[in-house]
């Protein structure tokens, strides 16, 4: 849960850098970020983006990088922030 949090910081944050860069908050820097705030090493941090990107999570843009599925976005309005979602994260029988 950290992770998809920091990841959902890191995707509000975003900005352009330069003119023809494209979004992705899985970018070598952002991986860096997350593995140094959230604790994990690089093999870990790969296996739950992978996890994230399975339950829906995480979602791929029209330019190929990866961003947070807007439905898990906070709304904010004035000094009031509002998060509401379900999320199962259930294994699945087949």
């Amino acid at each position: 849960m950290q992770l998809l949090l920091l990841l959902i910081k890191i995707d509000q944050n975003w900005t352009r850098a330069f003119d023809d860069q494209k979004k992705n908050i899985l970018s070598t820097d952002s991986r860096r970020l997350l593995c140094k705030e959230a604790n994990v090493n690089k093999a870990n941090l790969t296996m739950y983006c992978k996890s994230l990107y399975s339950k829906g999570c995480l979602i791929k843009n029209s330019d190929g990088g990866a961003e947070v599925n807007p439905m898990l976005m906070p709304v904010t309005t004035g000094d009031i922030v509002e998060y509401t979602f379900t999320l199962d994260v259930s294994e699945k029988d087949d």
